[in-house]
């Protein structure tokens, strides 16, 4: 039962509830033994998921197995008061495959340094010494201690496809600055969700500046419109998409306990063309 709640971390804005296993492989349980859990995520369906699972002692040694764990989401949970960059990053993930189907990206948030250290070792420079990501693309925003990563398959779907993100704490600025720095539809689109989502001035401008950002990651000229998507999130989630020509964008606003407040998250992704390179923009 400990273990199969486990799970339930990768999936934190819905609750799962066992409905099956294919087969249990046991060696033997010690009660008061720590233990390490290993998931890895088979299929999913919907709502349906199908899991496989390893339990190991403290020193590696499998003690028991699952496989073939089925799952069901059957509610979704309120969101937390404060996310934390653990949870935060495999519910933005989950929620982009549901607000953009077939988006087909990755998303880590963690800190800085490390996943600096992880990311460097998967970086490639091509001669002119612009980056490259051998397995696809790639995308990086820093704030605070965070670093959000966000990358995609070099072959998706059959097409290759830009990504890019930003990850931005809500910032408190006059109206003149902000209108300065969206220039004027981008600030009256900021206006826009503010009424639609009651949401503050600043924390609307700072979702379309995060927006914004992800644009000119992916390589989009500056100045390209940005439009208001009907629908995408669930009431009271933080959640909207965000439009430009083919190019859509899930933006979150949320409170992240790292940045100490309020944030604007955004995740851009785009069907793209076969043989577009994988870079990042400088």
């Amino acid at each position: 039962d400990a273990a199969i709640h486990g799970i339930q971390a990768c999936i934190p804005h819905a609750t799962l509830l066992p409905t099956g296993v294919d087969r249990v492989v046991t060696l033997g349980l010690a009660a008061d033994a720590p233990l390490l859990l290993a998931a890895r995520e088979r299929s999913r369906h919907g709502d349906d998921f199908v899991y496989d699972l390893e339990l190991v002692d403290a020193q590696g040694r499998l003690r028991e197995r699952w496989e073939g764990l089925r799952l069901k989401a059957v509610d979704r949970i309120a969101p937390p008061a404060s996310w934390t960059a653990a949870l935060l990053g495999p519910h933005v993930e989950r929620r982009l495959q549901e607000i953009l189907p077939g988006a087909g990206v990755r998303v880590s948030l963690e800190s800085g340094e490390g996943g600096a250290r992880r990311h460097r070792r998967h970086r490639h420079h091509r001669p002119d010494g612009k980056p490259e990501i051998a397995a696809g693309q790639v995308s990086v925003s820093h704030a605070g201690p965070l670093m959000l990563a966000v990358t995609r398959d070099g072959q998706h779907d059959g097409q290759h496809g830009r990504v890019g993100c930003d990850l931005e704490p809500v910032a408190a600025r006059p109206e003149e600055v902000w209108r300065g720095l969206l220039g004027p539809d981008r600030f009256r689109l900021a206006e826009l969700i503010a009424r639609e989502r009651g949401e503050s001035r600043d924390a609307a401008a700072t979702r379309v500046w995060a927006a914004a950002e992800s644009l000119a990651k992916a390589g989009v000229p500056h100045g390209a419109p940005l439009t208001l998507e009907s629908g995408g999130g669930e009431d009271g989630d933080g959640w909207l998409v965000l439009r430009s020509g083919a190019l859509r964008i899930g933006s979150l606003l949320a409170p992240v306990r790292e940045l100490a407040g309020p944030a604007a998250l955004a995740v851009l992704v785009d069907p793209g063309v076969p043989g577009d390179p994988a870079e990042i923009p400088a």
